[in-house]
């Protein structure tokens, strides 16, 4: 049986989460998901996933990676425009390659 896990993005998926952008750039990009140029740049990625980690650490969205039973990532499930109290909602997105 295939397992997956999903797990809060961090600092240390910076690799397995570029590695699963660049894989799925073209499915992304056909499908009319694209991303700036500049996103495919490793140093620059570094920063955007810094951006994420902290804005996380401020309760402003969430970033899950979905992971096989391989640690591979797989997909990514987002929360963003969160709303606390007393409606307790967010905007919920996902990419999966």
């Amino acid at each position: 049986m295939n397992q997956i896990t999903i797990k809060l993005l961090s600092l240390e998926d910076g690799d397995k989460l570029f590695e699963f952008e660049c894989e799925n750039r073209a499915y992304f990009e056909k499908i009319g998901f694209s991303r700036s140029e500049s996103y495919y740049d490793r140093t620059l990625f570094q920063g955007i996933l810094e951006d994420l980690v902290l804005e996380q650490q401020k309760d402003i969205h969430y970033m899950y990676l979905v992971l096989n039973e391989n640690n591979k990532v797989i997909g990514r499930v987002n929360l963003t425009e969160i709303i606390r109290s007393p409606l307790n909602k967010a905007e919920l997105g996902y990419r999966i390659g």
